[in-house]
């Protein structure tokens, strides 16, 4: 468990159910798992007794994001019975009663994303962060994609990435297109 995972759930109050009374909605850290077999307990530890982690069969690697963000969908979705599923960065700032608000509001669609897209060059220099091995394969610039620090996905578009579980790369382009 990286420090600052735990400066930032030590600011949060221990089981505050008043927010999620008041907003409806809740919240959970997500990790994954870890090789260490004593933060692994502590990490259990913590689930038992104060049920704010959802830990996922994954290991928590930065690497391995893409394959986070899908097993949460997947756990969450299994888990809550929600109209959508947000995922959001550790590092942001987090109005929980604004969000419930604009979630709350009525759409025509049942197929929602509230979040940011983005679209950009495909880097294919190896010594760039954002190093893309089959680059070649996507061309020269990523399709408009999801993005960012927090989006809302509805509970229909969850459904679907679930079903899609199987297929790795129809899951990710599936974020592209």
């Amino acid at each position: 468990m990286n420090e600052a995972f735990i400066e930032e759930k030590l600011a949060l109050p221990k089981n505050d159910l008043g927010l999620e009374e008041s907003t409806g909605m809740a919240f959970r850290f997500v990790i994954g798992k870890t090789r260490d077999k004593s933060k692994m307990a502590e990490l259990r530890k913590e689930v038992e007794e104060y049920d704010d982690l959802l830990l996922l069969d994954i290991e928590e690697e930065y690497s391995k994001l893409p394959y986070k963000t899908l097993a949460f969908f997947k756990a969450a979705y299994a888990l809550y019975d929600s109209d959508f599923y947000v995922k959001a960065d550790d590092d942001i700032y987090l109005r929980p009663d604004r969000l419930s608000l604009l979630l709350a509001k009525e759409r025509h669609h049942t197929q929602t994303y509230l979040g940011c897209m983005k679209k950009g060059p495909v880097f294919t220099d190896p010594k760039m962060k954002w190093h893309e091995p089959l680059g070649y394969m996507i061309g020269k610039e990523y399709f408009l994609h999801a993005y960012g620090p927090i989006y809302a996905l509805s509970a229909d578009v969850v459904a679907s990435l679930v079903a899609l579980r199987n297929n790795r790369q129809v899951f990710f382009f599936s974020f592209l297109l």
